[in-house]
């Protein structure tokens, strides 16, 4: 089972015997291989082993924050999409914005020149730095 890479269920019995004093632990079919898969010993499929490990609280927990972390990027990415950058509401947002960020939101034609040209001219200073 080795060689060909499957997993092989681990059908541990746990049985504790006291005998002249001392605890002795027995397992059995701790290890099964090809020559006793008729042991107890179950094939389990890919997918087994990631289904046990979300049975466990850290997994589920894991699960859905990964989860919730995916959800949240595709919605974002499809409002972002979707939404339109147009309109009264998109206007005032931005203005707003402007606003809150004591830019001077070009009014008119002459002064939406001058923020472009403004604009060009910090880029070009930055290249040159």
């Amino acid at each position: 089972w080795k060689e060909r890479g499957d997993i092989v269920a681990d059908t541990t019995l746990l049985t504790s015997t006291e005998s002249e004093g001392r605890s002795e632990l027995q397992f059995a079919n701790a290890h099964a291989d090809d020559a006793h898969a008729d042991d107890g010993a179950t094939q389990l499929s890919s997918m087994t082993p990631i289904l046990l490990a979300l049975a466990t609280p850290i997994g589920i927990l894991h699960t859905a924050l990964v989860s919730f972390f995916l959800v949240n990027i595709l919605y974002n990415y499809f409002k972002c999409v979707v939404t339109s950058n147009t309109g009264p509401q998109y206007d005032s947002v931005v203005r707003e914005l402007a606003l809150a960020t004591q830019f001077e939101y070009p009014e008119t034609e002459e002064e939406l020149v001058r923020c472009r040209k403004e604009f060009e001219r910090k880029i070009f200073e930055g290249v040159k730095r």
